[in-house]
């Protein structure tokens, strides 16, 4: 009787609960003990519930965003630290706590990486050798944007990438090509103007390379390299057999175009880079026949000028 009088009355929501419960309490003591049982458990399991879903879009955050947590897994000192740990807040996840579904989403850790470069050489680059920037990495994954620095290597793992075969550099690669084809290779180390400048460039303008960054065990070798002939015995050239060369100086169009140069096209020489000892002798060179020269010659001898005005076929004839 007291429950259906209660349940006309209270029709509803936590009242109904309520008043079921002191129904049950007073008709049957061990009803309620059961009653009482179902209701915590299904409480607790609500609340697991609450709490996996949170879990779960926490693992999604960490997943989509790896950067704004810490990676704790290798270097926690304690078994019962966190793995990860949100940077900008108190949220704390264990690797047991990811759902099976996103665990091969879970970023690699560091280790692992090193482990990989050990497994696989291959698919990293090494750059220990390489890099001229010390904040460079010395592994860089080839098809992926990760990377890694010794200092992350874990000391166990230390001597194996030690071990591993340095490849040779670039660099390297184009100083023994200079040693092995010389004649490839503009030698500018005793000829250039600009300090800065190169002192080999490959002839096709592919490679310049500068004594600093020579290996140790090369620069011997190099330095044994026939020298190429300088500037001065250039100049001292165009002094003792003038004509060699094209002297351009009162007839040049372009200002930056050389002064002089040899009729076989392999050098040009500007007056600016001529020895102070040696303007004199090449101020005395006699200077060849001008263009306005020759233009006066047409005027005054015309019977000694072919006259092609009329007759040329090709608009670009003389």
């Amino acid at each position: 009787m007291v429950c259906c009088h209660m349940s006309r009355q209270i029709t509803r929501g936590p009242a109904l609960l309520v008043a079921l419960t002191i129904a049950f309490r007073l008709a049957s003591p061990s009803a309620f003990v059961g009653f009482q049982w179902r209701r915590g458990a299904s409480i607790s399991k609500m609340l697991s519930e609450n709490v996996d879903r949170e879990t779960h879009e926490h693992w999604k955050d960490l997943v989509s965003d790896p950067s704004s947590w810490w990676d704790n897994r290798d270097t926690k000192r304690s078994p019962d630290a966190p793995d990860f740990k949100q940077k900008d807040g108190d949220i704390t996840l264990w690797l047991d706590s990811c759902p099976d579904e996103l665990l091969d989403d879970v970023p690699v850790s560091t280790r692992q990486r090193w482990e990989d470069v050990i497994s696989n050489p291959h698919d990293w680059w090494d750059n220990r050798e390489t890099k001229n920037n010390p904040r460079a990495p010395d592994f860089k994954k080839k098809d992926k944007d990760v990377a890694l620095w010794l200092n992350t290597c874990p000391d166990e793992l230390l001597e194996q990438i030690d071990n591993l075969p340095r490849r040779v550099s670039l660099r390297q690669q184009q100083w023994e090509d200079v040693i092995s084809n010389p004649d490839d290779w503009w030698d500018i180390r005793e000829n250039k103007r600009n300090p800065r400048a190169p002192d080999l460039k490959k002839k096709d303008d592919s490679v310049a390379l500068w004594l600093d960054t020579c290996p140790d065990e090369l620069l011997d070798q190099i330095d044994n390299l026939p020298k190429p002939v300088s500037i001065r015995q250039h100049w001292e050239n165009v002094i003792s057999n003038p004509d060699e060369w094209w002297d351009n100086r009162e007839d040049k169009r372009n200002p930056r175009a050389p002064d002089f140069k040899k009729k076989d096209d392999s050098v040009a020489l500007w007056l600016g880079t001529c020895p102070d000892e040696l303007l004199d002798q090449i101020d005395n060179l006699p200077k060849p026949v001008s263009i306005r020269q020759h233009w006066e010659n047409v005027i005054s001898n015309p019977d000694e000028w072919w006259d092609n005005r009329e007759d040329k076929r090709n608009p670009r004839a003389p």
